[in-house]
């Protein structure tokens, strides 16, 4: 279902042109939401789990926060090279499928990690990284030099390979946890700059929306599930 979103974008994204700066701006209250209220919790217990029977120097306790500011640092330096390359434009082709598809990647890896909880949960998770989802296509095919359009199959087969790595392999949970810092600091950075209101009427109010509505749907799944 979430892999499903990169195949029939283009054809929402036309069919709803008229309604964007509602659609965007909703997508973009998600996009906030999951930030503050999953990214930056989950990466404060990636460094407890990294920390966990380390004795060596305190700084490498660190190192999920380096890592996401690793992530920051990168995705301002593939915003430079989208903004200004000109004679290398495969440079910034290949940095926007590698970020974007290792996203896509960790996306289906993590539903299928979470699928044990309860249906609604589940539902409400799987809504809230479609919407996600959603709204990085859109920056994928306004903002960058992807061609989303044309790769778009290649972005939903990552989805799927996430899920089939989750389902059949074991992959190093310190890799998983790596990865999910490195990756944390380009979708905040991309949150923040690129899915934030910018002034545009009514943008505003509804991402709003989907910021309350963001909050409500964590209020019921850490209802439903009272372990962290």
């Amino acid at each position: 279902t979430v892999a499903s979103v990169h195949i029939w974008y283009p054809w929402f994204e036309k069919r709803f042109k008229a309604y964007e700066s509602r659609w965007v701006g909703f997508t973009g209250g998600i996009a906030t939401g999951y930030v503050t209220l999953y990214l930056l919790p989950k990466l404060s217990a990636i460094t407890t789990y990294l920390a966990e029977g380390h004795s060596g120097w305190a700084f490498w306790h660190l190192q999920a926060y380096l890592l996401l500011l690793g992530g920051i640092v990168t995705y301002l330096t593939m915003e430079r090279v989208d903004r200004e390359t000109v004679n290398y434009p495969w440079l910034a082709k290949l940095l926007d499928h590698t970020v974007h598809g290792s996203y896509s990647f960790l996306v289906g890896y993590v539903l299928v990690e979470l699928s044990d909880r309860e249906p609604v949960a589940l539902f409400l998770i799987t809504v809230i990284m479609s919407l996600h989802l959603l709204g990085m296509n859109h920056i994928l095919c306004h903002l960058k030099h992807a061609n989303f359009k044309r790769h778009r199959y290649l972005y939903a087969l990552a989805v799927v390979a996430g899920s089939m790595v989750a389902s059949l392999t074991n992959f190093p949970p310190i890799a998983l946890k790596l990865l999910t810092s490195l990756l944390a600091g380009m979708i905040i950075v991309n949150a923040m700059s690129d899915e934030m209101p910018r002034g545009e009427k009514g943008r505003l109010r509804w991402y709003l929306l989907g910021v309350s509505c963001f909050i409500a749907a964590v209020m019921v799944i850490t209802w439903l599930r009272k372990e962290a």
